[in-house]
């Protein structure tokens, strides 16, 4: 693999068009990810924990569906995948409401057998993508062995890109979101940040202050999602603004900023500048725009 997604995958309830049902689909943003960078092209894997029931098996026949590779996969037959429900404003704008409580997922590194098989399937790629909420979920008490597994990781040469996504309702608190984001990102070369999600945790006001938030960090290459569909993406030499083409409708917005980084770290491997990684980014992003839930 050349990128292995780490994270939770989820049923997801999102409303049919045109009735008030819903329809039952699968998503997460690092899987939502993970099946981005697989539709362009970039060998997937995904890394996670999944029950052993019917709701899991659609979970995996949508990923093989997608070229994602289930290799990594570990399972709990006591646990059932968690879910959430999708709720959109006229604007296409998303809300969500989730049952995630005794995911397996959640207990991904809740043994050192579990690191091992963790730490040898992602030795395998040159990039592992993860999101702060996989280590918000995460209980307390699994973070040393994640460490442990990311250490590993970075000894054996395999690059990290983070999206820090943060969701104040998945902490226990503002001081350990910021703790554990700064650890996450003192491992990543590569930080995909939201600026309103910068501005809610620790106050930053501007693209520019969030660039330079993570390279103090050491990070080498960031990408600042701004509002109105503008990005901002620095690199140590250059620093570049790009606004998206889409004009089509926005029906809901779930999924988009995880399409984005699949198609800024798309391009990005196939050794595009940031401009060219940006417009692809964009472009992956508006995909997922005119359609109800994160993957169509």
């Amino acid at each position: 693999m050349v990128v292995t997604c780490l994270g939770e995958v989820m049923l997801e309830l999102r409303p049919a068009d045109s009735s008030s049902q819903l329809s039952l689909g699968v998503g997460g943003d690092t899987f939502n990810t993970a099946v981005m960078l697989s539709r362009e092209n970039v060998s997937t894997g995904y890394l996670t924990a999944l029950g052993k029931d019917r709701f899991s098996d659609q979970i995996l026949d949508r990923a093989h569906a997608e070229g994602v590779g289930t290799a990594g996969v570990q399972f709990d037959s006591d646990a059932l995948p968690g879910l959430y429900l999708i709720q959109n404003d006229a604007s296409g704008e998303r809300e969500f409401f989730y049952w995630r409580d005794h995911s397996p997922s959640r207990r991904l590194f809740d043994s050192d057998e579990k690191l091992k098989v963790c730490i040898e399937y992602c030795c395998k790629s040159e990039w592992l993508y993860l999101s702060g909420i996989t280590v918000a979920v995460m209980a307390q008490q699994q973070k040393r062995r994640f460490l442990e597994f990311l250490k590993a990781l970075k000894n054996t040469g395999v690059s990290i890109a983070f999206d820090p996504n943060y969701r104040p309702r998945l902490w226990d608190s503002v001081e350990d979101a910021k703790l554990w984001h700064a650890t996450l990102m003192g491992y990543s070369d590569l930080v995909l940040p939201t600026l309103v999600d910068e501005q809610a945790l620790w106050g930053a006001d501007s693209a520019k202050s969030v660039i330079e938030h993570c390279q103090a960090a050491g990070v080498t290459t960031v990408v600042v999602k701004c509002p109105n569909a503008q990005a901002v993406a620095w690199n140590g030499n250059e620093s570049v603004e790009c606004g998206t083409r889409y004009r089509g409708l926005v029906v809901d917005t779930t999924g988009a900023g995880d399409a984005f980084n699949a198609g800024f770290l798309a391009a990005h491997l196939a050794g595009q500048c940031l401009a060219e990684c940006l417009q692809r980014a964009h472009e992956v992003a508006s995909r997922v725009l005119a359609v109800r839930g994160a993957l169509p």
